[in-house]
């Protein structure tokens, strides 16, 4: 018994309405990957080329397979542009992409749903013997397909607003102290711990009320892989890349050093090279840079440079003249440059003190 091809049931017994439709998305989707592959070439913005060609296989995949795990990663890639994960990426591209893949992920789903009854008919004869439009189904199972595409959206919009510069700005942009700047970033590592460990739990309570509305055990777990692939490779692996759980102990161990007194101490002399910093944890373009980075040499012969980070709450403003010249002698430094007593924090290397040396 031989039952027809996806693509060739698709090309007779749907409508042709039906099947523009299906093509036109995937072009839209397909065309909308080679312009970001073209973009991100031409400003060499490699991240940018390799999400443009992931979206063009993805258009390619609605087109010639109407493959609805395609038209979900097109979701996955529209929502990575709106949140911001995509650098360069204009929010209102991610946004239509969002609509295009609503549209193909129903087409799709209902496509693919009616190819299954057919293949799972007693004979091929069961088959419409006319085009017809694909069917709507009824009642909630219809409409669940789009549950754990929420659920998703949810978790990657949960993830994507840790992140936000707006919302670290909130937890360090008022500290006053070196304690308080800390602290609030200890609170940003628990938060996207936490954003991440949400959004895995809210992609399994989706596909739960996904799997309850009777789709079915086999297709349930399908899904649930599917859509809790995306939020935990992402998040896992910004998690474990820059390791937030060992930053989250550090700034707890950090936080005990200043709190008991037991800083470590160097005297030094300060580079006038500087750069306005961040602490470490996971990065997002516009995040706020609340400390200054100074490198520091120390007096013995042959030390080597480190760096020191200074809040600007420390308010320390020194001469630049006083500052120690690498284009001068050591012994021209040692007359000139002004040494500094540092009391900083081992793992961070935060500045808590900073107070000139007199000779």
């Amino acid at each position: 018994m031989e039952y027809l091809s996806k693509r060739e049931y698709l090309r007779r017994y749907v409508s042709r309405v039906d099947q523009l439709r299906i093509g036109v998305l995937g072009l839209l989707v397909l065309f909308g990957g080679v312009i970001g592959i073209a973009l991100g070439l031409r400003g060499q913005n490699h991240g940018l080329a390799l999400w443009g060609l992931l979206i063009a296989v993805m258009g390619l995949g609605i087109l010639q397979f109407q493959s609805l795990a395609c038209s979900v990663g097109t979701m996955v890639c529209g929502l990575a542009g709106v949140t911001g994960l995509i650098d360069g990426m204009n929010p209102i591209c991610g946004g239509l992409l969002i609509l295009a893949a609503i549209g193909a992920i129903r087409l799709t789903y209902l496509l693919n749903r009616d190819y299954r009854s057919y293949r799972d008919s007693s004979a091929p004869a069961s088959a419409p013997e006319n085009r017809q439009a694909l069917s709507k189904g009824d009642g909630p199972a219809a409409a669940a397909v789009f549950i754990p595409l929420l659920g998703m959206m949810c978790s990657m919009g949960l993830i994507a607003f840790s992140l936000n510069p707006f919302f670290l700005e909130q937890l360090v942009g008022h500290a006053r102290t070196p304690e308080e700047l800390l602290q609030g970033y200890s609170q940003w590592y628990i938060a996207v711990i936490s954003a991440v460990a949400s959004a895995i739990l809210i992609g399994a309570v989706a596909v739960i009320l996904y799997w309850k509305w009777g789709i079915g055990v086999e297709k349930g777990i399908r899904l649930m892989l599917l859509t809790m692939a995306f939020p935990l490779l992402l998040g896992g692996f910004m998690l474990l890349s820059e390791e937030v759980p060992t930053l989250l102990i550090h700034s707890w161990e950090d936080l005990a050093q200043i709190r008991s007194g037991e800083l470590s101490e160097e005297t030094v002399w300060l580079s006038s090279k500087t750069w306005t910093e961040r602490l470490p944890g996971p990065y997002s373009s516009g995040q706020p840079e609340p400390v200054i980075r100074y490198g520091a040499t120390g007096m013995e012969p042959g030390s080597g440079w480190e760096d020191f980070y200074i809040p600007e709450n420390l308010d320390f403003r020194p001469d630049p003249e006083t500052l120690y010249k690498e284009s001068q002698s050591i012994s021209w430094n040692e007359e000139h440059a002004q040494k500094y007593r540092l009391r900083f924090t081992d793992h961070f290397r935060l500045v808590v003190s900073v107070e000139p040396v007199e000779e």
